[in-house]
């Protein structure tokens, strides 16, 4: 009975153990031999990864880019490219047969331009864009001004004029574009950039030398007009020496001669030219009465493309379009004789 209970208990004892025998021998394996199949699986794949991130890592000599060498900072042509590549720290080169460009300050010297600059460079495209009528001429003015005998006519002596004064002083150089001062009625007060007279100048195909001068900085003194060397000078008077109902140049000649003997202007080469030019203070009043002052300017700044045009007889015409009369005064002086 004894040793048939003890068989028993030795028995339960072995099965309670068995599970744990078990256990042992699947986690415990000898040393040489794979494990389960999962480990194995992650083991592969961390193997295969870590080779691929190796051959990443190294160069291929046969997959370089297209324009560099192995040499660092050199560069050679790619011959599927339209340009030469280099290398970012290549240092620079010049090649031989290559074209350079060289840039250089204009008239602006390389500032930057203003809105209003912009806006006013932009009125005169504007103003240059409205040309499509033409005036018809006899045969030998044709022959002069190389126009054809079968033109249009123009419909207006003011469209006539504006294109005359274009096509005349666009035939001139940058070079040969004359310096202007003007002066306003304030002595030794110029023009802003900005503003209307500005723009008439520009329009006459001459260049304004207060154009980089600041709005507060307007008034200058003689040794800066001087400087400047304009080849034409403007000056504006005041209301009673020209205008409509003036008939007598008096006080006009008088005025120029006082900015003639001002302190060294004898330099300049509006004096030694005697292109020293006097508007009426109604310059700016009248489209027409515009564009014969911007003819006044163009005339004084480039003398020989203008000896067939009368300065008279143009304001007149335009006069008598826009007024159906004269202009009933004295609009300009250039000195001597007024018109």
């Amino acid at each position: 009975m004894k040793d048939t209970f003890r068989k028993a208990l030795l028995l339960l004892t072995f099965l309670l153990l068995l599970p744990l025998l078990s256990s042992c021998r699947s986690r415990v394996m000898p040393e040489g031999q794979p494990g389960n199949v999962m480990d194995s699986s992650l083991s592969m794949v961390s193997s295969d990864s870590e080779k691929e991130g190796t051959e990443a890592m190294e160069p291929d000599p046969g997959n370089e880019p297209d324009g560099f060498s192995e040499e660092e900072g050199k560069s050679r042509e790619n011959p599927e490219s339209d340009r030469l590549e280099h290398d970012d720290l290549a240092e620079a080169e010049i090649r031989s047969g290559q074209s350079h460009i060289l840039d250089v300050p204009g008239e602006g010297e390389g500032a930057p331009e203003s809105s209003e600059d912009a806006g006013v460079k932009r009125d005169r495209l504007r103003e240059e864009g409205d040309r499509s009528a033409l005036q018809t001429l006899t045969d030998p003015q044709a022959d002069t001004l190389g126009v054809s005998h079968d033109a249009e006519a123009s419909d207006s002596a003011i469209t006539y004029y504006k294109v005359l004064l274009s096509e005349r002083m666009k035939s001139l150089f940058e070079c040969q574009r004359s310096p202007v001062y003007l002066e306003t009625v304030r002595d030794h007060e110029t023009v802003f950039r900005a503003s209307p007279e500005h723009l008439l100048i520009l329009s006459s195909g001459a260049y304004d030398v207060s154009s980089r001068l600041m709005e507060e900085n307007l008034i200058v003194d003689d040794r800066w007009i001087v400087r400047k060397n304009p080849g034409v000078i403007v000056k504006i008077s005041e209301e009673g020496v020209l205008g409509r109902n003036v008939l007598l140049p008096l006080r006009a000649d008088a005025l120029r001669r006082s900015i003639l003997a001002r302190e060294g202007f004898e330099k300049t080469e509006a004096v030694r030219k005697d292109h020293v030019l006097l508007l009426s203070s109604d310059f700016m009043d009248e489209p027409h009465l515009r564009l014969v002052s911007s003819l006044a300017i163009a005339m004084e700044a480039a003398p020989d493309l203008f000896g067939d045009v009368k300065l008279e007889e143009a304001l007149d015409e335009m006069c008598h379009e826009a007024w159906g009369t004269g202009y009933g005064g004295i609009f300009f002086y250039r000195g001597g004789s007024a018109p």
